[in-house]
């Protein structure tokens, strides 16, 4: 759908890494060298629930900040935000942001906002 909806400089930009994409390929190799091994038993009363940096997630997801969050979606990182408070998993405002820190909605207490560097 994004390929679609988006300019191609603007998804090469989703899609890729930055400079070499070094950092890229390490995190597709580190992930290459895991596998899920299931076990079967009951899967009653199951949660997801974890803590991230002293507060509590709905599960072990963290929206990460990316720069530039308006090139994607009108709303940039005031709809990340408030997905991430839906969903229930912290949020973190990149240092690149299009939005001021103070306009984007705030997590409750327990779920920290996190701003990564200064805003610019």
């Amino acid at each position: 759908m994004a390929a679609k909806a988006l300019p191609k400089s603007i998804l090469d930009y989703i899609e890729g890494g930055g400079e070499d994409e070094a950092s890229m390929r390490r995190n597709i190799e580190s992930y290459n060298d895991w596998s899920f091994m299931p076990k079967w038993g009951s899967v009653e009363n199951l949660s997801l629930k974890t803590t991230i940096l002293g507060g509590p997630s709905s599960m072990p997801l963290w929206l990460s900040p990316t720069g530039g969050t308006r090139l994607f979606h009108p709303q940039g990182e005031i709809a990340a935000a408030r997905a991430a408070r839906a969903a229930g998993v912290p949020y973190g405002l990149a240092h690149l942001s299009t939005t001021t820190m103070e306009a984007v909605p705030r997590q409750p207490r327990a779920a920290p906002l996190v701003q990564h560097g200064a805003h610019q």
